[in-house]
């Protein structure tokens, strides 16, 4: 089995040996599946850059992109957080 699917925390990115939809049910609500292969910690979010696709700046200075389907959502999540 492949294990593609990766939660990253601070520099570290984990290869976990399960889908992240089983993740999901279990982590706290402040991580959110932002990509169909990434989970991100919402706590850790430095910037959000909104543009055609979205580019979050953590603060570890790492610069990660949401994909276009899913930045509706996110940015709607961040505005309801804010």
């Amino acid at each position: 089995m492949a294990l593609t699917q990766r939660l990253t925390s601070r520099i570290q990115i984990s290869y976990l040996p399960k889908n992240l939809g089983e993740y999901e049910l279990v982590l706290p609500l402040y991580f959110y599946r932002y990509h169909h292969s990434f989970m991100i910690n919402l706590n850790q979010i430095k910037k959000f850059e909104k543009a055609r696709s979205g580019l979050l700046e953590m603060n570890w200075d790492c610069k990660v992109p949401v994909s276009q389907h899913k930045m509706k959502e996110f940015s709607e999540l961040l505005d309801k957080d804010n």
